[in-house]
This record gives C-alpha cells, structure tokens and sequence, in this order.
C-alpha cells in the first residue's frame, strides 16, 4: 500500500502533511538515499508516522516511510525535501526513508518484510531518477545514513549492517536481476524466564520469584527495592521512589552491586518502568509484561490503551509485584 494524498482511505491528516512539509522545493534531482529508523524508536504504522510529521512543533519529516508489515506512505513528493537528516544539503539531494524496527533498542531489528520493501522502493526511486546505489561508510556514497550528519546511532546496528548489502540488491534489480537477500539466523519461538525478587521495609530481601506463578511481596509491606533477571536476552529496569522522583536504569540483578545490581536505594516505591530486549535469534519480539497492586497489565514502556508507561499508581506505595516476558 502506497500512502498518498489523492487517496481517499487515508486520514484527512494527510492533507496537513502535505501542507507543511511540501514547501520547500529541491534545487536538484534526488542522486541520494538516506536511511533512518522509524521516530522516536517506535514500531510505528506509516498512517502514526505521518501523524508525527504533521506536527508543525515538531520540525521534521522524510520522503517515505516503510512499516514493519511492508506498507509505504509518501509523506513528502519526491519533488520536495524532507526535514530528515539535520543537513539541508544532504536532505536537498536525497530521498529520505524511515524504516520501522519491530525490536526497539538492541540492535534495532528491522522485519523481512519491511527490508524487502526497502529494496523494492530503493530500485524504483533509483531508475525514475536514473542514478544506482554506492555505499563506502562516508557521505560520498549514494547511500548515506542519518548518523553521518547528527549525533545519533540511527539508523541502527542491523541496517546498518546491511547497507552493503542494499546496495548489491538495489543494483542488481536495476540491472534486470534478481539478487537474493543474505538468510538472516532463523528466528526461533521461545519461552522466555523472567526471575525478581523484592526488598520489602519489614521483611528484606524475599525469595525469588519466576513469571506469573506467584506475585513478588508481602501484602501491606510497602516494597523499596527490586533485582530481575531473565534468561534470554536482557532488560532494563527503574523505579519511582515515593514522593522523590525515577531512579537511573539498572541492567543487572545482584542484590550485593548497589550500582547496577537491583532497582532502588532502600525508600518507598510507587511506580516501576521495565523493558525487555528481545535477542536476534528470536522473533516475534517479545515484551516485558507486568503489573503493580493488581493494576492493569503494562507492556514494556508503553502508553496509551490504558498504559501510563509504567506499573504503578504514583502516590501509592508499591506492596505486589508480577512479571512475566510474553
């Protein structure tokens, strides 16, 4: 699905988008393409994406955007430059594109179906502006990305990785071949172990909990502390001491490193943040799923749908904790 204006299923935001971003005109054909990954690290929808861009507060934009089930949206014509790159003379000459992670940290996968869209979108741009794909990790390629001209990891380490590979791909359809993407490590579907244990003001550190089989606390005990672990791949984790403010993110889980073993400094808690980062060798990606007091469920650090973000209610302190990775 090819997002444009003159499509009439599309959200009349559309209509916004163009008429903020369409204003300023190239001074030269396109012989660039810059890749990112999707705003703000989401595994967004093109119609969210585009939702994004028509905010004139936020300043920014790209050509196209590619999401994780293959669908493009054209949010600013090829005729005009995007606000992508932070380099009005990079955004002048390229076609910018986000491309959607369904992994968000880690190396910010991106799905098969969203790079084999990438690549047919790529050859397409490339032969209407007649010019092919060099890639040589600098801005004097055709292909560049946007960590060349910002401070910024973007567009990730596995695109990244790929950029010589889009090149061979991108080139061989130009040439009238067909050239087969490398076979990425089979993704496996697998039970994933979340282990935590609280600290609780009257009772110190309980015992370990896994998954959902019990909760983590002692009812009417206020918790103060938190170490989780799991046994594939990894998380990251912080928690709102009562009437102070979030504590740093810890990674570990050793209640004897007070620096990056457990979550907490010993105070009341109200509220905790938990994300989990699925591995390469295993998709779909996985969540952090959890809940405070017997609150609704929080996914990872999402909001909206019922989600603040966090599992918790601020103001109240923190007596029950259950997690599990689904």
């Amino acid at each position: 699905m090819y997002w444009r204006k003159e499509n009439r299923n599309v959200k009349q935001q559309l209509g916004n988008i163009y008429k903020f971003i369409t204003k300023h005109e190239r001074t030269k054909k396109p012989t660039d393409f810059k890749n990112h990954h999707s705003p703000y690290g989401r595994n967004l929808t093109v119609e969210q994406c585009g939702e994004l861009f028509a905010s004139a507060s936020r300043e920014a934009s790209a050509n196209y955007g590619i999401d994780s089930n293959g669908n493009v949206g054209l949010y600013v014509d090829e005729a005009n430059r995007s606000w992508a790159s932070a380099s009005p003379w990079n955004d002048n000459r390229a076609v910018t594109i986000e491309v959607a992670n369904d992994e968000i940290g880690g190396n910010w996968h991106v799905s098969d179906t969203a790079f084999n869209k990438l690549i047919d979108l790529c050859a397409d741009i490339c032969q209407r502006n007649n010019f092919r794909l060099s890639y040589d990790g600098t801005q004097n390629g055709s292909l560049t990305m946007h960590k060349m001209f910002a401070a910024t990891a973007c567009p990730g380490p596995y695109l990244e990785g790929r950029f010589p590979e889009i090149v061979e791909l991108v080139n061989a359809h130009l040439d009238g071949g067909q050239a087969t993407p490398a076979p990425q490590p089979p993704a496996q579907t697998a039970e994933i172990n979340a282990y935590y244990r609280v600290r609780t003001q009257a009772h110190g550190w309980l015992p370990e909990v896994k998954n959902n089989d019990d909760f983590a606390g002692f009812q009417g005990s206020p918790i103060t502390d938190v170490a989780i672990r799991v046994d594939k791949g990894s998380v990251k984790y912080r928690v709102h001491v009562l009437g102070e403010g979030w504590l740093p993110y810890v990674t570990g889980c050793d209640i004897n490193d007070y620096q990056n073993g457990f979550a907490g400094e010993g105070k009341v808690i109200d509220a905790i943040e938990i994300y989990f980062f699925t591995p390469d060798d295993i998709r779909p990606c996985q969540k952090a799923m959890y809940s405070a007091n017997g609150y609704a469920w929080q996914y990872d650090n999402e909001k909206g749908n019922g989600q603040d973000g966090y599992a918790g209610l601020l103001g109240v302190p923190i007596t029950e904790l259950r997690l599990c990775v689904k």
